[in-house]
């Protein structure tokens, strides 16, 4: 054993020894230790045996096939280190049977189950027994699973089988066609995009998989852009560049190497991208997106979201127009030096799933539906018993608190500061001993009675919007919404519906359960009275009743109280007539003057490029004409956009002359990240994303600086956050 693999015995015996010594049924070991790496453990190989096996002693009943290398028995825990001389020796070795009356292999039952063993190519994770009953499974159904550290595995099986093992020339790039599993064949979607699910969920990802993405040039900001929803399971991609590749892209894009040098860099970028996931259907176009905006508009209209990069001023309005017209999403992404942008621009996007960082629960405690009064009412808060006094759930408490409350003060609940105080007080004094946690949980707990009734005022404009009249051309979202309204309006008496969930609390088991019933079966009616809302309101309209599913109305009640619709204006219209109060605050401001400063100086080089046939800077030996030029440009821009008396500072436009244009990757790649995770967000429709106003556009600014520490640190500079 190499040092390694000695430490990790050493550290953790209770961890090895029971996979490595022996294994009971329906037990689980597990290896999780930091020293266990993708250096020390990488994945080789799984061999599948589905055929018949091969002629062997007939087993008889109690008898079991240990598989074992080189002699040692798999469950006599040797291990082998990477750098272990024997690893050839023992990975070109055959299996050899161990029969388990043999004294030198531990004996297993023929009634004990078959242990399946799964892996990744990060570390060996866990070892599950199946507790499924062997005599119901193929004897030939063997799997082995080999190590880079050639750690010993054996199943136990029915009936006696020689595994050879796989020859090292196989493995390092022979024919393995018969031993190899590619891992798409291997992992479960579930498994391979598990992280991601727990953000967004499985709806999210399903949009997301549906979701149809065109980049428009694939330089290192679209590459990264690109590399991101590639990697998060996007439906499909088309990547539009008419460019080839040249040496300088070798230092700033990773999609390319060297032998892509002359060729087109759409194709390029396409093969590699397409290596990162095969579940991803990718092609490429060679031609350049201003030709492809200008000759072929509607061309964008085959697909959900369209990702745009370092494109200048007039193909972005021309490209928005289209994009809108053809109710295609659209996110632009721009690398600039050591700044950059993300512009996202859609007529509407509606959010479901919000997920709010700061949400009251729905206990309805100031509101209660006449199920929940009534079991309220059922419950002392007066009884002797000390320990049934102490179990009663502080939902029940404020509830009855708050009924007792609004009895003797003509219906309203507390109000003012003295109110609350007061009323605060007489949850004290219901307290017998000093250590009652439903009644101090109460206390806590007492501001969700002060709280308004019915509905927020945002969620009151969204149903009174004009797109909740519906017709047939109306989105799901409005057709829920407009069932929303009615069911406000009538079954809801004023609330939305019921969310259904409580929060932990202390109480007796009999008395949570019976409360979170009663939650539960108010929050399935409310679901009821809305499906059947939504149901009739799509008969209304012409469509098919069903064309919602169940669970989308389900997700949309328990997430109604936390809608959004996010809005943006035209490309066009930020340019031409920006909101001149916002931009002069921002202006002027010292926390977002660098910023906004930024931006007018991107709109600015644009034009310079369009006047003078190159960015600033972009030669050495203009770089002081090219700074002047670029400032009565800029001072121009600002005249234009009715911004007078504003100056930038000289240092901006010197930096921005510096930077030449230049494409850096570490800043593409920092932007890209940005841009992927608003198109994710705008692709599931179930998180808000990033809103940033300049001019009454929505804009997010990245400003890259050195940190003292000589790391390149991203230092995100967002031009006023407004909701």
């Amino acid at each position: 054993m190499n040092r390694r693999t000695r430490s990790l015995h050493r550290s953790s015996p209770n961890r090895a020894e029971p996979f490595l010594k022996y294994l009971k049924p329906g037990a689980l070991a597990q290896i999780r230790d930091s020293r266990i790496s993708a250096r020390s453990h990488r994945f080789l190989s799984i061999a599948q045996i589905r055929s018949s096996p091969p002629s062997s002693p007939s087993s008889t009943p109690g008898q079991s096939t240990v598989i074992a290398m080189d002699g040692f028995p798999c469950f006599s825990g040797r291990m082998f280190g990477p750098r272990c001389p024997q690893r050839k020796k023992l990975v070109a070795s055959k299996s050899v049977l161990f029969p388990s009356q043999n004294p030198s292999s531990p004996v297993l039952d023929a009634a004990d189950p078959i242990i399946d063993v799964f892996s990744s190519r990060d570390r060996l994770t866990e070892f599950q027994i199946d507790s499924t009953n062997t005599n119901t499974l193929p004897a030939s159904k063997v799997s082995l699973l080999m190590l880079y550290t050639t750690t010993l595995v054996c199943f136990a099986a029915p009936s006696r089988v020689v595994l050879p093992l796989a020859d090292p020339d196989s493995i390092n790039g022979g024919s393995t066609s018969q031993i190899f599993t590619s891992e798409s064949e291997m992992v479960e979607p579930k498994t391979k995009y598990d992280r991601q699910l727990r953000i967004w969920g499985e709806q999210g990802q399903t949009a997301l998989e549906k979701a149809s993405i065109c980049l428009l040039n694939c330089g290192p900001t679209g590459s990264e852009t690109l590399k991101n929803l590639v990697l998060g399971g996007v439906g499909s991609i088309t990547v539009v560049d008419g460019s080839k590749v040249e040496v300088g892209d070798l230092g700033n894009n990773f999609m390319v190497d060297e032998s892509c040098v002359g060729q087109s860099k759409a194709k390029s970028v396409c093969a590699f991208l397409q290596e990162l996931n095969d579940a991803v259907k990718a092609k490429f176009i060679e031609e350049y997106p201003e030709a492809l905006i200008e000759t072929n508009p509607s061309f964008f209209s085959q697909f959900t979201l369209v990702v745009a990069t370092q494109l200048v001023e007039d193909s972005m309005i021309k490209l928005d127009r289209i994009c809108r017209e053809a109710n295609v999403m659209l996110v632009f992404a721009r690398s600039y030096g050591l700044t950059g942008l993300v512009r996202i621009s859609v007529k509407e996007h509606t959010i479901i799933e919000s997920k709010p960082d700061h949400f009251l629960d729905d206990l309805r405690l100031n509101n209660p539906w006449p199920e929940l009064k009534r079991f309220a009412e059922s419950i002392d808060l007066d009884v002797l018993d000390p320990v049934v006094h102490k179990h009663i759930p502080y939902v029940v408490i404020l509830v009855k608190m708050a009924l007792e409350w609004a009895n003797k003060h003509g219906g309203s609940l507390p109000s003012t500061r003295e109110e609350k105080k007061e009323f605060k007080e007489l949850l004290k004094a219901k307290m017998t001993a000093a250590d009652e946690d439903n009644y101090k949980e109460a206390i806590e707990a007492s501001f969700k009675v002060f709280a308004p009734r019915g509905i927020s005022s945002d969620l009151r404009q969204i149903i009174d919007d004009k797109s909740a009249e519906v017709n047939i051309n109306s989105s799901d979202f409005w057709v829920m919404v407009a069932a929303l309204k009615e069911f406000i309006k009538n079954e809801g008496g004023g609330e939305a519906p019921l969310e259904g969930s409580i929060p932990d609390m202390t109480s007796s088991t009999e008395c949570y359960v019976n409360l979170q019933n009663i939650y539960l079966a108010k929050a399935e009616a409310d679901f009821l009275a809305i499906e059947q809302r939504v149901r009739n309101i799509l008969k209304k309209i012409g469509k098919d009743p069903s064309s919602i599913s169940k669970a989308i109305i389900k997700s949309f009640c328990k997430n109604s109280r936390k809608l959004r619709i996010c809005r943006y204006r035209l490309i066009e219209d930020e340019f031409n007539s920006p909101l001149l109060s916002e931009l002069q605050k921002y202006i002027t401001d010292e926390d977002y003057s660098v910023a906004v400063g930024f931006y007018i100086l991107l709109r600015a080089v644009d034009r310079f490029a369009a006047n003078y046939n190159s960015f600033p800077g972009q030669f050495d030996g203009a770089m002081d004409e090219d700074i002047s030029r670029l400032k009565t440009t800029a001072v121009g821009l600002l005249g234009d956009l009715g911004v007078n008396g504003s100056t930038l500072t000289e240092d901006l436009i010197s930096e921005i002359c510096r930077y030449g244009a230049a494409e850096l990757h570490v800043v593409a790649a920092f932007v890209g990240g940005i841009a992927s995770q608003e198109v994710i967000k705008i692709s599931s429709g179930d998180l808000s994303f990033s809103k940033a106003w300049i001019g009454g556009s929505s804009q997010l600014f990245c400003h890259l600086i050195w940190g003292l520490s000589k790391a390149f640190l991203p230092h995100a500079v967002v031009a006023g956050i407004r909701q």
